[in-house]
């Protein structure tokens, strides 16, 4: 079970008018990390002078313990490791493009892909630099995101004061949107000779599937926390609509760049639709609580009836969410079943369809800054 881990969920009660219920979901998929093969840069370059030869040896070893960090799966060390090579990396590619194609022809990049889950288990090679730096930043975005993870575990579980913990949780996963958005913005469209053989991880569609997938995951702390403050029903159905969409987002970008030849990890396609779907129907609930507070009985049962219908059955392919389906229906039907009791016994008001409010964001990424060119 390498490629999904979940840190853990939360199911919290709040009761609003008439003892409607607001359950907040909490979760973050965790990748695994990229892991790549020895690449020595000297024997790359032919006909250059001594001193780029040492200069090159030099990269290789920082490479080097790079590669030997990240297969210990210690995040704080990679982390370290990976934005000590970064500089460097981006002063060579930079000077790569300069030079005639002959001295780089001997290049092979080779990297286990953590989205393209063909090349998992066996590693994909390329003779580009572009393909390096790629991987590099998403070996980041990874880590960004599985650390992401450990503070949420200990931000749930770990009795302290849920809000300021989750601070770190959410600075991560925005931290690691910004790559993502700065990967899909700057760098892929600098990578004009890409593979034959189909690599979701050299598609623009990838990096802001990971983007908008960071900030849902974010968001979902920030509707936590409304939760905590008293947060108006309204205000959070906003809220958990963004989320919504970013999931669903997610999912259409995924797919376009997933293939027979090399699909996109089934687990996080699965991840991506049924938190879109989870997500709904929690935006409907929360809708029709607002409108039961508003005095809008019948709106409010529409509401429901609506989101019980965005529910899909019981045959997700995640565990997780054949639970948390059962659940939101549970609370669903309980709610449907009181509202529409009151309606038909005291207010007789018509049952509407009820369209979703426009959604809400609060959360955004921290823009990437990229490293200093080192020559």
């Amino acid at each position: 079970q390498f490629y999904v881990k979940y840190c853990s969920l939360i199911r919290l009660k709040r009761y609003h008018s008439m003892e409607a219920v607001n359950d907040t979901p909490i979760f973050v998929f965790k990748l695994a990390v990229p892991k790549t093969q020895k690449l020595a840069f000297e024997g790359v370059f032919k006909g250059v002078d001594s001193l780029t030869q040492d200069t090159l040896g030099q990269l290789s070893l920082v490479r080097e313990d790079l590669r030997n960090i990240l297969n210990t799966e210690n995040l704080v060390a990679s982390l370290s490791a990976i934005e000590k090579y970064l500089p460097s990396l981006f002063g060579l590619q930079q000077a790569a493009e300069s030079l005639p194609s002959e001295f780089s022809k001997w290049l092979r990049v080779i990297w286990n892909t953590p989205i393209g889950s063909r090349n998992f288990s066996s590693a994909f090679a390329s003779p580009s630099f572009h393909f390096e730096v790629v991987m590099g930043l998403l070996t980041v975005i990874v880590l960004y995101r599985n650390r992401a993870c450990e503070h949420l575990k200990e931000a749930l579980l770990g009795g302290g004061d849920f809000e300021e913990l989750s601070k770190n949780v959410a600075q991560l996963l925005c931290k690691a949107a910004g790559v993502a958005q700065y990967v899909a913005v700057e760098r892929i469209p600098r990578w004009v000779a890409k593979p034959d053989t189909p690599l979701p991880e050299s598609c623009a569609e990838t990096f802001l599937a990971l983007e908008s997938i960071c900030l849902a995951e974010a968001q979902q702390l920030a509707i936590r926390k409304g939760v905590l403050k008293g947060t108006s029903a309204s205000v959070l159905a906003k809220l958990s609509r963004d989320v919504m969409d970013k999931f669903d987002f997610a999912n259409k970008q995924l797919t376009l760049v997933s293939s027979p030849g090399n699909p996109v990890l089934p687990p996080l396609m699965s991840y991506c639709m049924s938190s879109g779907q989870l997500w709904q129907g929690i935006t409907f609930r929360l809708v029709s609580q607002d409108l039961y507070n508003s005095g809008k009985f019948g709106a409010a049962v529409g509401a429901l009836r609506d989101g019980q219908m965005s529910l899909p059955p019981r045959d997700s392919t995640l565990e997780l969410f054949q639970n948390l389906y059962t659940a939101e229906r549970n609370v669903n039907e309980k709610l449907f079943a009181q509202f529409s009791r009151e309606n038909d016994t005291i207010y007789f008001e018509v049952v509407e369809k009820v369209p979703l409010p426009e959604g809400r964001s609060l959360i955004k990424p921290v823009l990437f800054d990229a490293p200093q060119a080192f020559p």
